[in-house]
């Protein structure tokens, strides 16, 4: 079974390298690299939804029949994995096996903010990388290093910032991991909304802010790892 995932906001495919040892043998680890970053460095950052999913779906497309898949992501890696699942089931049918999503209220809940965050001026837009973790501080504040990072950072935050949900909830025919952060914004009463989008769901909150996974690897690859093997092992 083939495990896709999608990184968070400003990140890249290698965030999820060092998930790999934790994975069981039966499940391929595939980390999506989205344009502009990482091994497609060359590339331009895509600045909306529609246009990331319909090129994932194009990059991936030829392997879906293979074998099941199950797709993951966090923060803004979560936006896309739904994303793509239902453009998957749009085009081919099916629906993954799995979700594992991280950090991001369904989006049902999601409203534009009255400020948008990638159009904030140069130290506006510091302090709100700053504020949500996930990038060294030392990045941040040498604007030498920031630069480097910024038109990626922008462009995803223009994507998250100018997401819309149109609706309705269409049900994807598979179950919903959530798992989220006890210090994070994003609320256990928001993340319980995601039960709405799947045919079962269950919520796995962590001590940790918006960026807890970094230090609960090992407990989520242990559900993962548990929820793909019932598979193969009901």
């Amino acid at each position: 079974m083939r495990i896709y995932s999608f990184p968070h906001a400003g990140g890249s495919a290698t965030v999820y390298l060092k998930w790999k040892k934790y994975f069981s043998p039966l499940l391929e680890l595939r980390p999506v690299e989205l344009k502009g970053r990482g091994s497609l460095l060359g590339s331009r950052c895509f600045t909306n939804m529609d246009d990331m999913v319909a090129d994932i779906y194009e990059r991936i497309r030829t392997e879906l029949r293979d074998e099941q898949f199950v797709l993951l992501g966090h923060s803004m890696g979560s936006l896309i994995a739904w994303e793509l699942a239902n453009y998957i089931k749009a085009k081919e049918g099916v629906s993954p096996y799995h979700l594992f999503l991280s950090g991001m209220k369904p989006p049902h809940l999601r409203v534009r903010e009255e400020i948008q965050t990638h159009r904030l001026g140069r130290q506006a837009f510091k302090n709100s990388v700053a504020r949500l973790g996930g990038m060294p501080i030392e990045m941040i504040k040498e604007d030498s290093l920031f630069e480097l990072f910024e038109p990626i950072l922008r462009a995803d935050f223009q994507i998250c910032d100018t997401y819309l949900f149109e609706g309705p909830i269409q049900k994807l025919n598979c179950g919903i991991t959530v798992f989220g952060g006890l210090e994070d914004e994003i609320s256990r009463e928001e993340l319980e909304e995601w039960w709405l989008y799947g045919d079962y769901f269950q919520l796995h909150m962590y001590d940790g802010g918006h960026f807890f996974i970094d230090q609960h690897i090992k407990e989520i690859t242990h559900i993962v790892n548990q929820t793909c093997s019932l598979m193969y092992y009901p």
